[in-house]
């Protein structure tokens, strides 16, 4: 997988995000992703409110009582027997809604939380964004954010099916034993390999793994785990043997 792709979940986001501020019929509705409510968190009137109340009091076109937030998405796999894994995008949208503030006449969203959702999964439902793919409604599209209660709160769920690519990993190194004598092996080139003989995780972040540079000696019965690493790529498997000589 290129660097690149790891921001298209991001991307995916802010796309959602500005395509439901475009929508007219939602002018009136406070629209913000997770990241944007955490960049204004220092705005919250109570440090003991929850950051949710952000989404409802903040007015839009001199309106407020109702939220829109498009939580950074998640990923389902359905096929992990393939390279990537093959799976969905899940977009997660929270609907919150104050009820005194929302139906305030004058400035309010006058607009019911549920009425909202419909129209979300009314505009979402079968959009297209180029270089993705088509989202629709996942199987519970729509269901009470209960832990909002007493708020008027739903959550809605969209997908989108994503093949991911895999970035390409170390190759899994080989020991070989000779008489005690014990040689560590790599076929990708210039692949660093650590080694523990203390059954620990033999990774780069462990001070008692050890960086193979040539042949080295081990008693019977000794535990040696290896794994090896590249820059670009991901780690290889970690193989396990015992010293039988």
């Amino acid at each position: 997988m290129s660097a690149a792709a790891w921001t298209n979940f991001i991307k995916l986001q802010n796309f959602v995000g500005h395509y439901l501020s475009s929508y007219n019929a939602l002018d009136s509705v406070n629209i913000v992703t997770r990241f944007q409510l955490l960049q204004n968190e220092s705005k919250l009137p109570d440090k003991t409110l929850a950051l949710e109340v952000l989404a409802y009091i903040t007015p839009r076109n001199g309106r407020k009582g109702m939220g829109i937030i498009i939580e950074p998405p998640e990923f389902q796999v359905n096929a992990p027997n393939l390279p990537g894994p093959e799976g969905f995008i899940i977009v997660p949208i929270l609907v919150i809604s104050e009820k005194m503030l929302n139906e305030t006449l004058a400035t309010g969203c006058n607009l019911p939380a549920d009425q909202c959702c419909q129209m979300i999964m009314d505009a979402l439902h079968w959009q297209q964004f180029n270089g993705f793919g088509q989202l629709f409604c996942d199987t519970q599209a729509m269901v009470r954010a209960q832990d909002f209660d007493p708020l008027d709160a739903w959550r809605l769920r969209f997908k989108l099916r994503m093949p991911r690519g895999q970035t390409e990993k170390v190759a899994q190194p080989t020991i070989t034993e000779v008489d005690g004598m014990i040689t560590l092996a790599c076929s990708t080139a210039d692949a660093q390999i650590y080694y523990t003989l203390d059954e620990s995780y033999p990774g780069r972040s462990n001070s008692g793994a050890m960086v193979y540079e040539a042949p080295f000696t081990a008693e019977a019965g000794d535990v040696i785990n290896v794994a090896a690493y590249k820059d670009g790529l991901t780690p290889s498997h970690m193989i396990q043997a015992t010293v039988t000589a």
